[in-house]
Order: C-alpha cells, then structure tokens, then sequence
C-alpha cells in the first residue's frame, strides 16, 4: 500500500471508501476480529505533524471499531507537534523530543513495547497478523528515507484498516482495499475464540456508528460553546411534522418545538419549498433598509395587514433579543423618556438590555454575574392592579409578555391587560407586548393582543415569526417608528435583520397557518391534552393558553425525574426558567388529535413511574 500521505487530495477522493461500504464479508471479519479482541494500550508514534494529523485519524477508527484505552499518542517530532491533531480523540497526549525516530523506537523497545507495524524498508519487520490484545505495541508513521517512498501501517498490520485521508478527522473514510493496489488479500487466520458471536453487517454497522456518534459528542462539547454543563445531548439525524429522529433511528415526539419555533412542524414543505427557490434567486445583498428585497416588502405587508390598530410598520431583526432592543431603543426616542418598567419573572432575552428587564428578586441569578447592566429599569408584579400606579410619566415604557412564558404559563386575570392599557395612556408611556412565544397561532389566535382584546404601541415578534429560520421584528405605528430615521441617522441598523431567505420562510410559515385553518384547532388541541393529563395524581394543576401548556408536578424533583423518564420514552420536554417544578407542552401546532392522544398516552406512563 503506498503512503496516502504522499499523494494529493483527489487521489484520496478517488480511492476511499464510507464506512457503510466497508461491509464485504473479508472486511467484516476483520472488524469482527478486532471487535472481539479488545485491544488495549496502543501507542501511536509519528514523526512529524502531517502524518501525526494520520494518526489522530487513525485513532477515531479505531474508537469507531470498538478498541478500547487507546493509551497513548507520543508525537515523538523533529518538529513542532500540531496540537490541534487530537481534538475529539479525548485521549492523554505525551510529547516528547527524539533527535531520530531510531532513537524513539529503541526507547519504546526498552520499556516493553512491540514495534509490531514500522514501514517494511526498516529493520523491524511488520507481521500481517498478530495478537493485538498480547502487550502494549507501537503503531510508527512517517519513517521516510530520502529517494524512497515510504509504506502505510494499517491498524494491526491490516492496511484494510488504514484510515490515513487527510479529511478523516470526523472518522468517516477508510483508505482504499488492499486489492486496488495490487496487493494480495489478508489471510484471516486468526479464529475467533470459543463461543464468540460473529455480529452480522448490519449490527457491526450499527455499532460504528453509535461510537461516531461518541465521537461527534466529543467534539460538540470540546469545539461548540455551551450555555449549560449538562446539555441534554441527543443527537438529531431528521425532522419531520411533531418528530424527530436520532441516527440509531428512534423517534421522539417534540413538546417544545424549539420553544414555540416550529409552529408548522418540522420540514414544511412549504417552508422548505420557499427556502429553496429564495436562496436560489439572492440571499443577502446589502445592509437592511437599503434595498428593495420582495420578501421582505411582502411579508412585512401580510403581517401589518393582520395585526390590530395602526400596527403597521415593520422593522426586521434576527431574533427576540434584538427585537426587544430595537423595541427599547424606541420607546426611549420617541418619548424622550428613560425608566424601563418590566415584569418580574420575565424572560425577553439575554443580550444586555433585554437582560436588565428580567426583574428582581428572580432574575438577580441569571443578571447578577453580567452588572453593571441597563439603568432606572422598574420590576412590578404580573396581574397585579395596585402596582400599575408604580408607572409615571417618567415610564418610557412598559414591556410584558401577554402570557408570562418562563414564569411557567401564566395567562393574564380578567381586566388586568386592559388596566395596563389605561395607566400607559394616562402617563404617556409606550406598551409594548412581547408576542416572541405567544406569536404566530401559539395561543389560539395568531396574536395573543387578539385574544385578550388589547393592542399595543409596539408589538415584538420572533421564534415562528422566522417558520423555522432565524427572524425577529418589533412593529409599531409608523409616527413612532420614523422617529429612528433622524437625530441620527442611521440609529438603528443590523446587517442580516430580514434575510430575505429568513423572510421568504417566514410568510411560507404565515400563509400555510392562514390557508389550512391550522390556528384554528389550537384551542381544542389544548384542551384535549388538559382533560388527557388533569386527572393523573402526580399533577398538580395545568396552566394553559392555547397549545402553550404548564403542566405542575409542584416538586422539581419529580420534574427533573419526568426529564430522564420522557428521554426514554421518546418525548422532548423542558422546564421553565423561573419555574422548575413544572414541563412544558408546546408541540408544533400542526400535531394531530391522533398525536395528542397518543403522547399523552405516553406522559401518563412517565408519571406513573414517578
């Protein structure tokens, strides 16, 4: 076998092959054998940094193939060793120095280790099978001599095994068969023991791809950020309608829907359909505000034609955070105003201005570590009338959620909206409903401000405001937005607020909500998973507007136990920030009465097992 690590990228291209092609039966005894074998305290020593990035390689399908301990990896260089070639192998790095690799093979022979795979032109000669779980051994690459092309060392002397594609880091090519070379096949003499099982291609299949998934949550907690230290892992393959399907194939029902994101269920095909055909005609052409894009101009027409009053003026964002901004930013140049009044329990975001909105004493864990934060901002109590006079015509303005989302589904009294309305207008402060969650059909009608039958000054939309794709945006009466053009210029402005591929989903999203009556069943699907889940014991009480459901277990021990249950069964749920003794249900509000019935079926078992 040559030594791929001397040829260019199209020859790998051309001579590598997907694990799932790895599957003829010589190939399959090899990994069967290998499997079986357990193979322990492998050292891989390399010579300089290109073939040591070979043999990070080379370490993740042997993780792949079910070797266990990989021991070690000494990057014994003449050169400065690459210490980004083992990101994802999770194994314990010893760098040491030769001046020759002669040097490091002698050490290594002296503390116990066979040289059982060098490159066939040196003195130590490479079996083509032998005993892998014997004693600890020594896989070498990259002994090159001037004027000599140097040999592939396969895993355990199989060059069917070799995984030396530069790509290979994500463990997904095998180098190519030993026959396209010319070679002979190996001969596959050694028997499996006694009573050993001889896995089938499929489950063999199976089990590489399980350890690529180990291997892919190795890197998701090594390379991407994470918000918490224990993210709920579970690696997702597709989507479709109120599921989705992890590799291995199992289907979990989805109750969050990205926490009210998939309001037409996962790869509309609508939504999909809009998607493709807008990145296909432009995507992003220039800063928002400048040119005339007709997504953008369309969808920002059907919304104002839907929402109530003089609610006609729509300025796109990315998300709920920066439409929360936007939305404070305005409040204050319009009225010239600077107190911030607020809710406790509120969530509207975590950049630093919708965070200074989480009020006290709650939202004091979540803001405390990130002060000094946003000045003269109020917290009063939701639903409470007394506190309105708290409000005064310092109040630029007042930011509520029409239903408190993370406070754990709390739906406003009777009266209380309307009398927030009234203290607004009498102090000539801004109401402004931040409609993130609550938007786009999640309550019953596509505004909540419907529902409740009061309107705004300023209304923020995100989550399915974007079908799926990220979008935001903050509308209001056009006098109070234009004042954002002048005194300055340029007040306010973001550079991918309303992609038009982010727009061309979202009105997709918007008319498939309006032409198939989707909004309309919302209610009773709600009340149908009410009456499935009231009576159980273990439930304390079920908040709800719309398909936006609390269902109270009123010890977050329980709840956390529901998380690990629901993981089992096949259902994605989720607490609340400011309320952890209770789960959420807010599927796509596509789902079916079938679908309904049938996972409330399965949140019974799981509180069963409480």
């Amino acid at each position: 076998m040559t030594n791929t690590a001397n040829k260019p990228l199209d020859w790998y291209a051309e001579r590598t092959a997907y694990l799932t092609e790895f599957m003829s039966e010589e190939r399959r005894q090899v990994l069967q054998r290998t499997l079986d074998s357990r193979t322990r305290y492998m050292t891989i020593l390399t010579e300089n940094t290109y073939h040591a990035q070979n043999a990070s390689a080379l370490v993740r399908h042997c993780e792949a193939f079910g070797v266990q301990d990989i021991h070690t990896i000494e990057n014994r260089c003449k050169f400065n060793p690459n210490v980004n070639i083992v990101r994802g192998t999770d194994k314990w790095i010893d760098l040491h120095r030769h001046r020759t690799t002669a040097e490091a093979i002698a050490d290594l022979k002296g503390r116990g280790y066979r040289i059982v795979a060098t490159t066939p032109h040196r003195e130590d000669k490479t079996p083509e099978t032998f005993d892998v779980a014997a004693s600890p051994f020594v896989l070498v690459f990259g002994t090159v001599r001037h004027g000599r092309e140097p040999q592939c060392i396969g895993f355990g002397g199989h060059s069917d095994l070799h995984a030396l594609v530069p790509d290979a880091g994500n463990g997904s090519r095998l180098a190519p068969d030993r026959r396209r070379t010319g070679r002979n096949p190996l001969s596959l003499d050694l028997r499996l023991g006694a009573g050993r099982r001889s896995d089938s291609p499929t489950q063999i299949s199976r089990r590489i791809r399980k350890t690529m998934n180990t291997i892919l949550r190795k890197q998701f907690l090594a390379h991407v950020g994470q918000t918490s230290p224990e993210p709920m892992m579970i690696e997702v393959a597709r989507a479709e309608g109120v599921f989705f399907y992890t590799p291995e194939g199992k289907r979990y029902y989805d109750l969050v829907a990205g926490v009210s994101v998939s309001n037409v269920g996962h790869a509309n095909p609508r939504v999909v359909e809009a998607v493709q055909r807008q990145a296909a005609d432009y995507m992003h052409i220039m800063v928002y505000g400048e040119m005339i894009e007709r997504p953008q101009v369309r969808y920002a027409a059907r919304i104002a034609e839907l929402l109530p009053g003089e609610l006609s003026s729509v300025y796109f964002v990315n998300s709920g955070a920066e439409a929360i901004e936007g939305a404070l930013k305005l409040a204050k140049r319009y009225t010239h105003r600077t107190e911030l009044v607020s809710m406790r329990r509120a969530y509207h975001g975590s950049t630093q201005g919708a965070m200074s909105l989480m009020g006290e004493p709650e939202g004091e864990e979540w803001k405390g570590a990130f002060r000094p934060l946003l000045p003269d901002v109020r917290a009063i109590d939701f639903n409470d009338f007394d506190q309105l006079r708290l409000i005064t015509r310092r109040t630029a303005c007042v930011v509520v959620e029409p239903v408190q989302g993370e406070a754990g589904v709390r739906p406003p009294v009777p009266g209380w909206l309307e009398a927030l309305r009234r203290r607004c207008d009498e102090v000539g402060a801004l109401l402004v409903f931040d409609e993130i969650q609550t938007g786009m059909g999640r309550t019953g009608e596509m505004f909540a401000m419907c529902k409740y039958g009061v309107t705004p000054d300023i209304v923020c939309l995100a989550k399915a405001f974007g079908g799926g794709m990220p979008l935001g945006a903050f509308v209001s009466r056009k006098e109070i937005m234009d004042t954002l053009q002048t005194a300055p210029t340029l007040g306010h402005i973001t550079t991918f607020g309303g992609h038009p591929v982010c727009c061309a989903a979202g009105l997709a999203a918007l008319e498939y909500l309006l032409e198939t009556g989707t909004v309309e069943h919302v209610e009773g699907r709600g009340v149908l998973y009410e009456s499935l889940l009231a009576d159980h014991p273990q439930v304390v009480e079920i908040r709800r507007s719309g398909l936006l459901l609390a269902v109270e277990l009123g010890s977050s021990a329980k709840m956390f136990r529901m998380m690990e249950l629901f993981k089992e069964a096949g259902i994605l749920s989720d607490w609340f920030l400011y309320c952890d003794t209770a789960f959420r249900i807010s599927p796509p509000l596509t789902i079916t009465e079938e679908e309904v019935r049938d996972s409330a079926r399965l949140i019974r078992e799981c509180l069963d097992r409480i």
